[in-house]
């Protein structure tokens, strides 16, 4: 296949690849994909997440099993907010659930099925407008559907987005291949395992409001199922089963498991909002790939500014550097740079996010401000997966204040390739001499540096103000609350995902002064996979965005 045949088939580009559309479909379009799993069409939901809008925001579990490990989870992830009911100690009557506009369903054990009442559920939904999680299992019986369990033997499974629905698939599109399995093998991601997963026979059906929204890759079983009421009332059955580790207490979202690691997003988007930015990256996309991505923002329609994609110059393998450049040149400048080191890849995918959700026009006055963003900074690391560039030197030090004072942290010699070679003089790397040109830009007003590393993300900076930055920081952990839970490496338990430090915080370290707010980030990620690029763009762009909506309200 030629390469303007990939991308016609990937992207639907018909024109020249200098025309070539982006990823990232403006207005949250979902749009179709090859078949072959090519890279999908990357597009953003709305900027307002869509909280449920219950009047009593509580959350009811309904289970054969209490305090089983999701009770324990949603506990987590919305503290405070969680009752449970034991089937075991009576079943589910109308008045029991009067008083819950969110409900959770799962039935652990077959030969509890008779406990539940399915319908009751369902005629709850449909006369209160209640949004409800249920397992397939319990689902399939209360609608007379068949329920299977399947083994996919050493394949690790994936589901296929086949139907949009906001906001239940929020951060996903229509043809998007997502891992979902149970692994129940003794060893965590072995190369030949027993991948698990559930399934529930059955097609749309418009008379009862049923849509399938995924199916199974392998069996084309359905996976996650949707009812719509006319009240406003939702059920989401989908399998809660299979993305369960019982390597790693029982399928929290582990950092490295790629089965586990979505299972919450369905049912926070329905809850409360849990995707507003993020987006799922089916694949890594190769460098030459991300270059036409980028170049498409200057023809792309319905921008709320012109964009100026603009070569910088070459990287030390030769690959152009572009920038996207647009707002009121001669304004205020905020300035973001990514992948400075190329193990640090997915942020590139959470800076194209931030970027489509600028080009909206309803963070920043365009009229006033000025923008410029690189999205790849280190095309060779990207391409290698390395954290160096083409000369073996660690970009994030090339340019360090006290460069000649610094000698490395790790190693006990100083050369190229060590973990954090410095290069043989201060700028000396092509990179480099670009971020320089940078600094030296007109009106510069805020300076982000994007990051990623395998644990709980933090933030950092420095600027004219340091309460401004200490606000910011303040106000990404409000945003963040309630939306993401995980488990990083070491974990023994999940967390809601939040800063674990930033500028002003208590214990952290004070910000320092600068005259230009200089501020940078530790995202989560150098992951084998695109497992976590929900999580990862989303926190990304609420990073970004937070940063820029702050700073410029600071000097207005």
């Amino acid at each position: 296949m030629t390469r303007r045949e990939f991308l016609r088939r990937a992207f639907g580009v018909a024109a020249s690849l200098s025309g070539l559309p982006s990823l990232l479909a403006a207005g949250g379009a979902e749009s179709p994909r090859s078949s072959k799993g090519d890279s999908p069409p990357m597009t953003v939901p709305a900027l307002s997440p869509q909280p449920a809008d219950a009047p009593d925001p509580r959350i009811l579990v309904v289970s054969d099993s209490p305090d089983y490990y999701s009770t324990r989870d949603l506990r987590l992830l919305y503290p405070d907010l969680v009752d449970e009911h034991d089937l075991h100690k009576g079943p589910v009557t109308p008045a029991l659930l009067a008083p819950y506009r969110r409900l959770w369903t799962l039935i652990r054990r077959a030969e509890d099925a008779h406990l539940l009442d399915y319908q009751v559920i369902r005629d709850h939904a449909r006369r209160t407008g209640a949004r409800v999680v249920s397992h397939l299992f319990e689902y399939a019986r209360g609608s007379d559907l068949e329920f299977r369990f399947r083994n996919a033997a050493s394949t690790r499974h994936k589901l296929r987005v086949v139907a949009a629905s906001d906001p239940c698939t929020r951060g996903f599109s229509v043809g998007d291949e997502v891992y979902w399995y149970r692994n129940s093998s003794d060893i965590d991601e072995p190369p030949v395992g027993h991948y698990a997963y559930r399934e529930v026979v059955c097609g749309d059906d418009p008379a009862a409001g049923r849509r399938v929204l995924a199916r199974s890759t392998i069996t084309g079983g359905a996976m996650w199922i949707e009812e719509r009421f006319p009240s406003g009332g939702v059920i989401l059955a989908y399998d809660l089963f299979s993305p369960l580790s019982l390597v790693h207490t029982q399928g929290d979202p582990w950092i490295l498991d790629r089965g586990t690691f979505a299972k919450y997003l369905p049912a926070g988007n329905l809850f409360g909002g849990t995707v507003r930015y993020g987006r799922y990256q089916t694949r890594k996309l190769s460098v030459e790939e991300l270059l036409d991505l980028i170049r498409s923002f200057a023809t792309r329609p319905g921008l709320a500014a012109k964009v100026e994609v603009r070569d910088e110059g070459p990287s030390s393998e030769g690959t152009p550097i572009l920038s996207l450049r647009f707002g009121n040149d001669q304004g205020p400048r905020f300035q973001l740079v990514s992948v400075k080191h190329g193990m640090e890849w997915e942020n590139v995918y959470g800076t194209l996010v931030t970027v489509q959700a600028l080009l909206k026009g309803d963070v920043l006055d365009l009229e006033r401000f000025c923008v410029v963003v690189i999205p790849l900074l280190n095309p060779f690391g990207y391409r290698h997966g390395c954290r160096h560039n083409a000369n073996g030197v660690d970009l994030n030090r090339n340019l360090y204040r006290n460069w000649d004072r610094f000698r490395g942290w790790t190693d006990e010699i100083s050369e190229p390739w060590i973990f954090d070679y410095k290069g043989p003089a201060r700028g000396s790397e092509p990179e480099s001499q670009i971020e320089l040109r940078l600094r030296d830009e007109p009106n510069r007003l805020c300076y982000l540096d994007a990051h990623m590393m395998a644990g709980a993300p933090i933030l950092g900076g420095s600027g004219p103000n340091p309460d401004v930055l200490t606000r910011l920081g303040q106000q990404i952990v409000a945003n963040l609350k309630n939306r993401y839970l995980i488990r990083y490496l070491d974990d023994p338990s999940p967390r809601q995902l939040a800063l674990e430090s930033y500028p002003g915080q208590p214990g952290a370290e004070p910000s320092g002064q600068s005259p230009v707010y200089s501020i940078w980030y530790e995202n989560i990620g150098q992951l084998p996979d695109v497992h976590a690029t929900v999580l990862q763009t989303d926190l990304a762009a609420e990073i970004n965005l937070t940063a820029m909506r702050g700073i410029a309200e600071s000097v207005t």
